[in-house]
């Protein structure tokens, strides 16, 4: 917030706040997250279809010095933010700042301290933590150098991708360290492990109009454009890595919302195992090291990773469970892929949200802190995919299911899916936020039913307006609801239809539901599909990552999995 101070301040009466002089550390680090790149800037996130929530975690200082405002780095706002992106459903944390420390294991040594206890809250909900390594050619700062968070070093932007260090042409600091070059693992103090690596020499991303958040550094809006106000630039640090990474652990949050982060980076069966296993130097045989950690992500191996392989071809989307939850008191159903999410409501949330549904295979518990005691179980009563991209090519495209809500009284929420701009931009005029995509259904296609893909239902969105709560809901559950009140739809006068998903159903009693089985190319018919005896469940699981192709060796080998899919190299696939 804004500071008053007569040092700072020649004019106290007339003018008693001024801003500060430099801005834009946060709106530089958000835009490697999830930047628009339809808007013209020349900047694209990491993850284009990621939400995003910020905290301010720095406050107004008067220097007195130089008589100007500056900002801080604000303790208590770091570990207040960390705690309420925990509590309220955040998949991954992306934490762009940190301290020198002198303890390996900081938290083991003060599990007390306020951010100790912080990253203790949101490794309860299974959030993935990344922090920025640190910029002073030292050991890893305090919170990357915890285990249980990602640290994120940098890397130099030239060709050979060296490890960013530009010692002795160091550029004059504003923070009074050496500002030239990545922090790393200090194996003679042991004092934390480098995990992965992003670009930090020059990164390009937006900027907060009108300011520089270094022009030591020369970082902000005026570099290098020709004046304020175009609205992106360069800047340097170990903190323009940490959201490159927090943009990729994001993309593979949302292909298998239900696979677990690990406490470790080599925990099998974790996004951290697939993050540290497929980068691109674990790719060329090399192992950790002190500077360079596991290396830098690839991407598009760790996605092919996440999806899985079936008959030696990577599937191009999965299903996975939209979780239904329900608040007597407020009267509203809400609707999630995401556990954390599902997690805070039922928490956190004053409502009181209580999962409805089936119970979800072979997952049993929401990501929660031990402490608090047993929380319902998850429930889903619908099944969505998790990608853009259409499961077969004579399938429906794809829409996705945008989650809105409005607080109409303090004791009342509604949440919402829509599915196109012109409902987003309707529930916005009336009062609605966006938050996030919630997974992807087939849109609508004629003729029905013969165009609607096999074991796929009518998916409906109503109303019942004497309530202000809308519902989703499948044609098998649409008479319970619609008898409910739930008839109306919204905006007036649109489909209730928004198109075509998934119920729980599970033929063969795999522990897959048919949907899921459909949709990667398993038999859903046969609980093995190559007919060996082990379940297709077991071989690539809807709830982690897959341990083996289920349609490669047995007796059966590829013959039940997707036949009427053509030309399995792709060439057919737009």
């Amino acid at each position: 917030m804004p500071v008053s101070d007569t040092a700072c301040n020649p004019d106290p009466v007339n003018n008693p706040n001024l801003p500060p002089t430099i801005a834009g550390h946060g709106t530089h680090v958000a835009g490697l997250i999830a930047a628009n790149g339809s808007a013209g800037l020349g900047v694209q996130g990491t993850c284009k279809h990621c939400g995003i929530a910020m905290w301010k975690v720095a406050y107004a200082f008067c220097a007195a010095r130089t008589h100007t405002v500056v900002l801080q780095p604000n303790g208590n706002a770091q570990t207040t933010a960390l705690t309420h992106a925990g509590d309220h459903g955040s998949q991954v944390a992306n934490l762009s700042f940190g301290v020198s420390v002198s303890y390996y294991d900081y938290c083991f040594s003060y599990p007390t301290n306020p951010m100790c206890q912080a990253i203790a809250n949101a490794t309860n909900r299974d959030v993935a933590i990344v922090a920025s390594s640190g910029n002073g050619r030292q050991h890893l700062d305090f919170p990357a150098e915890d285990p249980r968070v990602i640290s994120a070093g940098g890397f130099q932007h030239d060709a050979t991708i060296a490890f960013w260090d530009l010692y002795p042409t160091c550029p004059p600091s504003p923070f009074g360290l050496s500002q030239c070059g990545s922090n790393f693992s200090d194996l003679s103090s042991y004092i934390g492990r480098q995990e992965l690596m992003g670009s930090a020499q020059s990164v390009w991303s937006t900027t907060y109009p009108g300011y520089n958040w270094s022009p030591l550094l020369k970082c902000g809006d005026q570099f290098p454009g020709p004046g304020f106000g175009n609205g992106v630039g360069w800047c340097t640090g170990t903190s323009m890595s940490a959201p490159q990474v927090s943009g990729v652990v994001g993309i593979l949050r949302s292909i298998n919302p239900l696979v677990a982060m690990g406490a470790t980076p080599t925990a099998s069966g974790t996004i951290r195992s697939v993050l540290t296993s497929t980068t691109a130097e674990a790719q060329a045989g090399l192992g950790w090291d002190p500077k360079f950690g596991y290396g830098h992500p690839d991407a598009a191996a760790a996605a092919r990773k996440v999806l899985g392989t079936v008959d030696g071809v990577t599937v191009r989307n999965r299903v996975t469970p939209l979780f239904r939850l329900y608040s007597a008191g407020s009267q509203d159903y809400a609707d999630t892929t995401s556990p954390q999410f599902a997690a805070g409501l039922i928490i956190t949330s004053p409502q009181a949200y209580a999962p409805q549904g089936s119970p979800v295979p072979n997952y049993t518990t929401f990501p929660y802190d031990s402490s608090l005691g047993i929380i319902a179980a998850p429930l889903a009563s619908v099944y969505v995919m998790t990608t853009e991209f259409k499961p077969r090519n004579e399938w429906p495209a794809l829409v996705p299911l945008y989650l809105m809500d409005k607080q109409f009284t303090a004791a009342h929420d509604d949440f919402m899916l829509v599915t196109t701009v012109a409902d987003i931009q309707q529930a916005h005029a009336d009062g609605y936020n966006l938050r996030t995509i919630q997974g992807y259904i087939y849109q609508t296609c004629t003729p029905e039913p013969q165009c609607i893909p096999p074991a796929a239902q009518k998916f409906y969105r109503e109303c019942n307006t004497a309530i202000n709560d809308c519902a989703t809901f499948l044609e098998s559950e649409r008479s319970t609801f619609e008898a409910a009140g739930y008839t109306t739809t919204y905006p007036a006068g649109s489909n209730k239809v928004l198109g075509y998903a998934y119920p729980a159903t599970d033929t063969d009693g795999d522990g897959l539901p048919d949907g899921f089985e459909y949709v990667v190319g398993t038999d859903p018919f046969h609980a093995s599909s190559n007919g060996d005896g082990t379940s297709d469940a077991v071989k690539i699981p809807m709830v982690g990552l897959e341990t083996s192709d289920p349609c490669v060796g047995g007796p059966y080998g590829a013959s039940r999995c997707g036949a009427d899919v053509l030309f399995r190299n792709g060439f057919e696939l737009p």
